[in-house]
C-alpha cells in the first residue's frame, strides 16, 4: 500500500533514511516543496510514531472534481462578441461596460506577462478557442493530458480562449483528474509539487 508520510521538519536525513530501511519502506518521491514529505510503498501497515508528524494512506484519500461534464459551445476566432447572441454577451458582460445598442463589442484582453496555472482534468488543445493561445503541458498524474472530462476545457477557455477568454497569460496546464481512473492524495501533492519547482524555477520566490 501507499502512504504519505511527512515527517517533521526538525530530523536529520540519515535518521529518516534509516527508519525506511529499518521498517522496509520503499521511498518513491519526496515532495521537497513540501518539506519532509514522502510517498512511499509498504506491504504492512505503517503506524504514527515520534518521527512522523502525519501519515495517510493514499488509497484511502481519493480526490474528485466537483462539478460534472462541461459541453462548450461552438466559438469563433475572432475577440468581437456578438452581443445580441444569447450566449455571447455574458462572457464579457461583469468585466466591461457594454452598449447594447451596438451589435458587436470588441475589448481589451491584458495579462501577457502573467501565467496561470490550471491543475483540472487536462484540455483539448485543438479546439478552436486556443488557436493563439500560448498553452504549456506541464505535469500530468497518468501520462496524457486528454479530457476526458470536459472540466478542465472548459475553464481553460475561460481563461485563455479566443472569444470567451478573460485574459492573455500563458496557461499552463496540470492534469490531475480522468473519469477512467482514481485521483488519490499522492496525486494532488505530486502535481502541487511540480507547480511550485515551475513557479520557483522561473525566478519566483518560494
Amino acid at each position: 500500500m501507499k502512504y504519505v508520510l511527512d515527517f517533521y521538519n526538525h530530523l536529520d536525513q540519515l535518521v529518516i533514511d534509516q527508519y525506511l530501511a529499518d521498517n522496509n519502506i520503499t521511498k518513491i518521491k519526496q515532495l521537497e516543496s513540501f518539506g519532509k514529505v514522502y510517498l512511499v510503498e509498504s506491504e504492512n501497515e505503517i503506524i504514527m510514531n515520534e518521527l512522523i508528524e502525519s501519515l495517510s494512506a493514499d488509497a484511502d484519500h481519493p480526490v474528485t472534481l466537483l462539478s460534472s461534464t462541461v459541453d462548450l459551445v461552438d466559438s469563433y476566432i475572432e475577440a468581437t462578441i456578438d452581443i445580441e447572441d444569447e450566449k455571447n454577451w455574458w462572457k464579457v458582460a461583469t468585466i466591461n461596460k457594454i452598449n447594447f445598442d451596438q451589435p458587436t463589442h470588441t475589448h481589451k484582453i491584458r495579462g501577457m506577462n502573467s501565467t496561470v496555472y490550471i491543475i483540472d482534468s487536462g484540455i483539448t488543445t485543438e479546439h478552436p478557442e486556443f488557436a493563439n493561445a500560448n498553452i504549456e503541458l506541464l505535469h500530468t498524474f497518468n501520462g496524457n493530458f486528454t479530457d476526458n472530462n470536459g472540466h478542465g476545457t472548459g475553464l481553460s477557455s475561460l481563461i485563455v480562449g479566443s472569444t470567451c477568454g478573460i485574459a492573455n497569460p500563458c496557461l499552463k496546464v496540470v492534469k490531475l483528474f480522468d473519469n477512467t481512473q482514481p485521483t488519490y492524495q499522492s496525486d494532488m501533492l505530486i502535481a502541487l509539487d511540480a507547480v511550485l519547482n515551475d513557479f520557483i524555477s522561473g525566478g519566483k520566490k518560494s
